[in-house]
């Protein structure tokens, strides 16, 4: 039973702390009422995160190596960014990708294009790839690819009627493939 509860109570304080994103700035948010919506007492926030900072962090990072790790599992060449399970992983998680999106904390915009730098870093094609596509010089040519893949991908995660992720795979793919 302790062990079924301390298992829950992750998901009831990002659930929480979801809810609380949509109407309040991060900043403004204490841990009690990180508590009092999450159904918990102090105590056992604390047993979880040193403090707010410490359980937005555990929370982003373990929500962006998972983005990560199926991006990385599934692409291995720019031309064919098969970003779909990514995208379906953010769909499934649509209400806290949107909570992280407004916070300045977290600075999901940030995070995404860093994602996706180390992505592309890792192709030993992708310098030519971006010489051939946009004829301009490649540190400029990476911040304007990352940056648009990034702008699609924030401005897809903000909509209200959002694209199904297979719609979004495509809009990338093409994107990516001019």
């Amino acid at each position: 039973m302790t062990k079924e509860r301390h298992s829950k109570t992750p998901t009831a304080i990002r659930l929480a702390i979801t809810q609380l994103l949509s109407h309040r700035s991060f900043e403004s948010i204490t841990v009690t009422a990180i508590c009092q919506t999450a159904g918990i007492n102090r105590g056992t926030f604390y047993l979880h995160y040193l403090d707010k900072f410490d359980m937005m962090d555990q929370m982003k990072a373990e929500t962006l190596d998972t983005f990560m790790a199926l991006l990385a599992q599934t692409t291995t060449d720019c031309k064919h960014l098969d970003i779909l399970p990514a995208l379906e992983y953010v769909e499934k998680n649509r209400k806290f990708f949107y909570a992280l999106s407004q916070s300045q904390y977290v600075n999901l915009p940030l995070a995404i294009r860093e994602l996706l730098e180390n992505l592309f870093d890792n192709m030993p094609n992708f310098p030519h790839y971006l010489r051939n596509l946009y004829g301009i010089s490649e540190t400029y040519a990476k911040t304007a690819h990352i940056g648009a893949i990034e702008a699609i991908i924030t401005d897809w995660i903000l909509a209200e009627q959002a694209e199904s992720p297979q719609v979004m795979a495509k809009v990338l793919e093409d994107f990516s493939n001019r």
